[in-house]
């Protein structure tokens, strides 16, 4: 099996089918459309495509793509539509294993951690009847597998036509104005004052809880855990918030989460059709999906009618059971010219303002701006290509607050995470776990692992927290999961982020009279918004803010209001409302004085991201602090020209620049840097450096240049192999492998310091089974074999051979294949322990590479060594 899916890899989907923008495939069959691959916002594909929102959800062979960071098992909005709006289940196909790392998924995203459902029940006479008299019982017309007892499989013909027909194009559109999770269409009524709080034990709950999750051995003895040391997990609670923080004050979050939510079971919404033994699965007595993993496809098979009175089983499409996401190419856009961005001292870019049902516009996120560094507030998926294209290098965001784990705010936070440098995450440990957990079961990894990806800031309740010179206080909102969000002060100047919440003054009264939340939470709620700003959602109620109630506050506040969470044709004409402006160009500038500290913290944060300085003592900050000097280049000046004598060391501080070596040409960005070869080595420029843009970067003569790393023998060696790797052809060779080609100039940089040349004999082994993995390499020229299966097609150029997992143990492990050369080759050797250094500096990288025993060069795609719009 390890190699099993190279044999498969040039696969491509054959037959009735329809491919998806967003990734993923369609295919038509007796029971309507069968989806294959299911990423994130994938529903606004069928609206744009026209075409119904399927039922039937088949989940791919890896349910996260671990290259990409792309969710490939996002189900959370298809089956919202279908439940909420179309009132029926909907069908996920999958295998025993799959359908337990999903029920996981959905706990989390639908109730929350399992120590906020522990046992207690908000009774609600309105909503347990409303539930029963919706059609969401009804089931789509499959075969269901390991599911709770509900009505039986119905044919199309039998359903009810409002079931039956999808709604028209328009139809869909006004749809869009749902609310992204959880919305019921009987759950805006009043609140019936009969109601009451049942403080069940947790016993009582106990037979229908383990009844909803299917036997599911993990979320039981998960549930039950929690059930048990139900105090502890009060007290681990409790510890979010500063000790000053009045305990008697703290929020019963599970109480306030159940008040708002219209189901209790994540079976109230799906089925499970799961593959038997011999990898069939029965949608129906006539539709099949057969999943053959030795060639790592799907086939659809149907029976249909011959004519004579009989029926014949024909192969409607075969689809790969691996599916591909449109990979974003770090690329840096300059297509505004000499017009660089330059980010406010105190200020908001809306990157997406709408919801998960808006076809025409992206989920909400957007980057908060403090002394010109970058906050991600719950960045949509491929945030990061969003701000590129733009002209604006994400290297500027180094922080992510994430406010909670619906997936129209988290599916591009783990996308972001998987960029060079270890970013830091804001959140609390609440929200932190299920997001750990959440995304642990997509991507069938541990949640120690992918806690070691990032920096965690843990959020104090109660404290002020002071991130990038700023001042924040988070708080908990009324949400149906945990979800926090934030007011910040910096300069005399304040925004207030509502974060997804229900800011609807009678349902928060409405809570208070019923003992859900505290007197003193309901009157934070209600306090009027003294804040510069005021970043509010106006989702659809009852889990969201109500437009009725922000357009019923003063103009002098809605001035100050810009509205998120809400699509443009819903807001009502003539409120005095507005929608947040998404997009650099409408960028929220304050108007702030900026610290005394402010420029000294630029410099040491642009000196931060450079290789170079990383082994620099704390105690030559002042001595960089002293010598650097800020220049300014206009667009097509020359900075560098090549055969002229080095005089000093440069680091981009904003703008694009051009690096031109013979034939080779790399676009450098704000933290890349160059120069320092020649000053180091001895000789004249060896480059040409011209300014793309408008160009401010950061300079240090030769003389300090030196002084500050003549100390330093880990700089002096980075520079030395850097130079000895860039007479090489390695650029070009990285550039082919399918991972190292999606790399920036900083990190490929980083990897041509930790390479070592070396000639390898026709017949030469490079490793043996059974041998310490002390080493891997890139194939510069020649290829290569694994012993263990000689019969596959060579490793050639940009192919990188090594059992990573091997390398990285602590020690090293021993190689599982012996390598040998089938020509004389030439290979650049890393070693484990540098590999593991630069890995940690690069935690995507990490992760594209792991549990690999090879990362394959680029295949059957056309190779582009330069990128047109300027690879960074």
């Amino acid at each position: 099996m390890m190699f099993s899916k190279r044999k498969s890899i040039r696969f491509n989907p054959e037959g009735d089918y329809t491919e998806l923008p967003r990734g993923g495939y369609v295919v038509p069959s007796k029971l309507g459309g069968i989806q294959f691959g299911v990423p994130p916002e994938t529903i606004k594909d069928s609206m744009a495509l026209k075409i119904d929102v399927p039922t039937i959800y088949v989940f791919p062979e890896e349910l996260w793509d671990r290259k990409t960071g792309i969710n490939a098992a996002e189900a959370e909005f298809p089956a919202y539509f279908n439940y909420f709006i179309l009132k029926r289940k909907v069908s996920f196909v999958c295998t025993k294993e799959q359908e337990q790392r999903i029920r996981i998924v959905f706990q989390e995203t639908l109730l929350g951690p399992p120590e906020f459902n522990t046992g207690i029940i908000i009774n609600n006479n309105n909503n347990n009847n409303n539930n029963n008299n919706t059609d969401a019982s009804k089931t789509s017309p499959v075969k269901k597998q390991n599911s709770p007892p509900s009505s039986p499989p119905l044919s199309p013909q039998q359903l009810p036509p409002q079931l039956v027909k999808q709604p028209s194009q328009q139809q869909l559109e006004e749809l869009a104005t749902m609310d992204t999770c959880h919305y019921h269409h009987h759950h805006h009524q009043e609140i019936n004052g009969n109601d009451s709080i049942d403080n069940t034990t947790a016993d009582s709950t106990t037979t229908t809880t383990t009844t909803t999750l299917n036997n599911i051995e993990l979320l039981e003895q998960q549930q039950q855990q929690h059930q048990e040391d139900s105090t502890d997990a009060d007290e681990e609670f409790q510890k979010e918030f500063s000790s000053t923080f009045p305990r008697s004050e703290i929020p019963n979050l599970e109480k306030e989460c159940k008040y708002l939510r219209t189901f209790n079971s994540v079976d109230e919404l799906f089925d499970f059709i799961l593959f038997d033994d011999n990898g069939i699965a029965k949608l129906s007595d006539d539709v099949e999906i057969h999943f053959q993993e030795d060639q790592s496809l799907f086939k659809v098979l149907q029976l249909e009618e011959t004519g004579k009175g009989d029926k014949v089983q024909t192969l409607v499409a075969t689809i790969p059971s691996k599916i591909l996401f449109p990979d974003m190419i770090n690329s840096i856009s300059t297509i505004n010219d000499n017009k660089i961005f330059d980010p406010p001292t105190f200020g908001i870019t809306i990157i997406g303002s709408s919801h998960g049902f808006d076809p025409k516009k992206s989920t909400t996120g957007f980057v908060l701006w403090i002394n010109k560094r970058g906050i991600m507030v719950d960045p949509p998926l491929n945030s990061s290509s969003f701000l590129q294209s733009q002209g604006v290098p994400t290297r500027m965001v180094d922080h992510i607050i994430l406010t909670h784990c619906h997936a129209d705010h988290d599916s591009g936070t783990f996308q972001k995470l998987l960029e060079e440098y270890q970013i830091t995450v804001v959140t609390t440990p609440t929200i932190l776990g299920s997001f750990l957990r959440k995304y642990g079961a997509l991507s069938n990894l541990s949640t120690d692992l992918l806690r070691r990806l990032f920096i965690f800031r843990p959020v104090m309740i109660g404290e002020p927290m002071i991130i990038s010179g700023a001042e924040f206080r988070f708080f908990y909102t009324i949400h149906t999961i945990p979800t926090i969000s934030f007011e910040v002060f910096y300069g005399g100047k304040s925004i207030f982020y509502s974060g997804d919440t229900c800011y609807d003054p009678n349902r928060i009264k409405d809570m208070n009279k019923r003992g859900i939340m505290k007197t003193s939470r309901m009157k934070f709620f209600l306090r009027p918004w003294n804040h510069t700003v005021v970043l509010h959602e106006a989702g659809v109620p009852p889990i969201h803010t109500p437009v009725s109630v922000l357009r019923a506050l003063p103009d002098e506040v809605k001035n100050r209001l810009y509205l998120v969470h809400i699509s443009e044709h819903t807001l009502p004409a003539g409120s005095g409302l507005k929608i947040a402006k998404e997009g650099v160009a409408h960028t929220l500038s304050l108007d702030v004085m900026k610290s005394s500290h402010s420029e000294a913290v630029d410099i040491l944060k642009l000196v931060e991201s450079v290789d170079i300085f990383r082994s620099i003592p704390l105690t030559q900050a002042c001595e960089i602090l002293q010598t650097a000097t800020k220049r300014k280049y206009s667009q097509g000046s020359v900075i560098i020209a090549r055969d002229t004598e080095p005089d000093a060391f440069y680091v981009v501080a904003s703008g694009v620049v051009c690096v031109n070596i013979g034939d080779l040409k790399k676009n450098l960005i704000v933290g890349d840097y160059f120069g320092e070869q020649s000053l180091v080595m001895g000789g004249l420029r060896s480059a040409n450096v011209q300014a793309v843009t408008d160009v401010e970067v950061l300079s240090f003569n030769k003389e300090d240049f030196l002084s500050i790393t003549r100390n330093s023998a880990e700089s002096i060696q980075f520079i030395t192999r850097l130079w000895e790797m860039r007479n090489e052809k390695s650029w070009e060779t990285m550039s082919l492998n399918s991972v190292f080609s999606r790399c920036t100039n900083s990190q490929k940089t980083a990897i041509q310091s930790i390479l070592v040349r070396e000639l390898v004999k026709k017949d030469q082994t490079l490793w043996c089974k059974g041998d310490e993995a002390l080493f891997g390499c890139l194939v510069a020229e020649g290829s290569f074999v694994f012993k263990e299966d000689d019969s596959l097609e060579s490793f050639s150029q940009g192919s990188f051979l090594g059992d990573i997992n091997a390398m990285t143990s602590q020690p090293p492990s021993i190689h599982k294949t012996t390598v040998v050369a089938i020509e004389e080759s030439v290979i650049y050797k890393v070693l484990s322990q540098d590999l593991i250094k630069f890995f940690s500096n690069n935690p995507g990288i990490q992760l594209a590479f792991l549990d690999t025993i090879f990362v394959d060069a680029l295949r059957d795609q056309v190779q582009q060594l330069v990128n047109s719009k300027l690879t960074y």
